[in-house]
């Protein structure tokens, strides 16, 4: 007959499966076990843990559970986890590959860890399977100095054909991420961490490629200690997050499609001296113009790397700005944005490109509030050492608000190559109009209406 075989108390049992590549030996212990040789499988139960040793992992695998089923059919041996979900626990570490490029080895994954599931399914370097409601995956990507935690209802592994390698790990069900990267500081000095955190529907740890998937209704919370003042939030259709330079491209559809961030603050400029004026030594000079938090919202797809750069593009873009101590702020409606950032997360240029409706305000020298308005081919915001400018494109038409220098608001239009420069610091506009074809009107505090056109290339106007 086919015998069944029950032990209990304490015991211990060793099981070794001999392979070409050598030998697979399972160490057990539990508080009872019972072995069927008709299934040629055997159950452990009360505290289950196995060990398990196997050409295909690094040191040895642990697995607790409630319940442990060994299939002793199969090679490697297959595993059927259960129990609860605040005991059970596996970890394993894929075998290194050396690849023939490479003088040394090369072992894209470090140790994994899975643990809180309700039940799974292992066989190593073919299945890791888990199912309930706090199934967690600890992974690294160590070329990459990358580690997740991943954590949903359904977590599964994907080996590559050999079995030594994990290629990539997929969650699904209310997923819930946290992703970090080390990273050199700008300075070479030291080390800091490149991190986002968040939820969604769908996550795939990408090994294989040095990515992580985020798929469907993403809501994250992005750190950067170096490039952004607070943390960053980023609602999305789908973001895919790489390590080397970490950088994130990002999808957006209607109700999720928004990053809200806010970059360094400009370094304050000195107070300019007056000849004999000692009375401002010392005291700074807020920038004319301050960021503050920065909104983007309505794209389709973008790019974004603290730091360096961002471009995206939408058929109803909306990039805004606030900055609560100043008062500052502007809103410009297009369908391509660009903005470039320095080393130091301050941002040196913003673009927004195609049919831009924009509105950008700041406190004047008597606090008053000064403003330019319109449409534009194009706007350009740059920061540069020695000035803080907003260019139009043409066609543009501007509608400029200065109570310190015009009694009623100055009217532009320019036509195709025409530009407007304002100089957000010292308020000068230079108006560039090389057909002769723009047009400025405006009302000094002290004089009757003029209306200048500009029969130069390029004329300044400074009331």
């Amino acid at each position: 007959g086919k015998a069944v075989v029950i032990m209990k108390d304490h015991l211990r049992c060793t099981l070794t499966q001999e392979t070409p590549e050598g030998p697979r030996v399972v160490t057990s212990t539990a508080g009872q076990a019972q072995y069927e040789q008709g299934k040629r499988q055997i159950e452990l139960a009360g505290g289950a843990r196995t060990e398990l040793s196997d050409p295909r992992l690094v040191g040895a695998g642990i697995v607790r559970a409630g319940r442990i089923v060994i299939d002793l059919s199969t090679s490697p041996y297959r595993y059927v986890l259960e129990g609860d979900s605040g005991e059970n626990d596996l970890r394993f570490t894929p075998r290194q590959v050396v690849k023939k490029k490479n003088a040394g080895s090369d072992s894209p994954t470090g140790p994994v860890h899975i643990h809180h599931y309700e039940s799974g399914e292992f066989q190593a370097g073919k299945i890791a399977r888990f199912e309930g409601a706090r199934t967690t995956a600890n992974l690294d990507d160590l070329p990459n100095k990358t580690h997740a935690e991943l954590r949903g209802t359904h977590v599964e592994a994907t080996f590559s054909d050999s079995g030594d390698q994990l290629l990539r790990t997929e969650v699904t069900g209310g997923v819930h991420y946290d992703v970090s990267r080390q990273v050199r500081t700008r300075d070479g000095k030291g080390v800091t961490s490149n991190q986002i955190i968040g939820t969604g529907k769908q996550a795939i740890y990408d090994l294989e490629n040095g990515r992580v998937n985020l798929i469907d209704n993403i809501e994250a919370t992005l750190i950067d200690r170096e490039a952004l003042l607070v943390p960053a939030k980023l609602s999305a259709s789908s973001v895919v997050v790489y390590s080397d330079p970490v950088h994130y491209e990002i999808t957006g559809t209607k109700g999720h499609a928004r990053l809200q961030w806010t970059p360094m603050p400009a370094k304050p400029k000195p107070t300019p001296l007056k000849a004999a004026d000692t009375s401002t030594i010392n005291e700074p000079h807020v920038p004319a113009f301050a960021i503050g938090l920065a909104t983007l919202s309505g794209f389709q797809q973008g790019n974004y790397e603290p730091a360096r750069q961002a471009a995206f593009i939408g058929e109803n873009l909306l990039y805004e700005t606030m900055d609560a101590m100043t008062k500052s702020e502007s809103n410009i409606r297009a369908r391509e944005f660009k903005a470039a950032f320095r080393a130091d997360g301050t941002l040196e240029k913003a673009e927004a490109i195609g049919n831009a409706r924009y509105f950008l305000q700041q406190p004047g020298p008597d606090q008053t509030m000064q403003s330019i308005k319109g449409t534009a081919a194009s706007t350009t915001f740059t920061r540069e050492e020695k000035a803080t400018s907003l260019t139009l494109l043409g066609p543009f038409e501007a509608e400029i608000t200065d109570p310190v220098q015009f009694a009623e608001p100055g009217h532009a239009t320019g036509q195709e190559k025409d530009t407007l420069t304002l100089d957000l610091d010292t308020h000068n506009i230079d108006f560039a109009s090389p057909n002769k074809t723009g047009e400025f009107t405006f009302t000094p505090r002290t004089s009757v209406p003029a209306t200048t056109d500009v029969p130069k290339s390029k004329s300044k106007a400074k009331p």
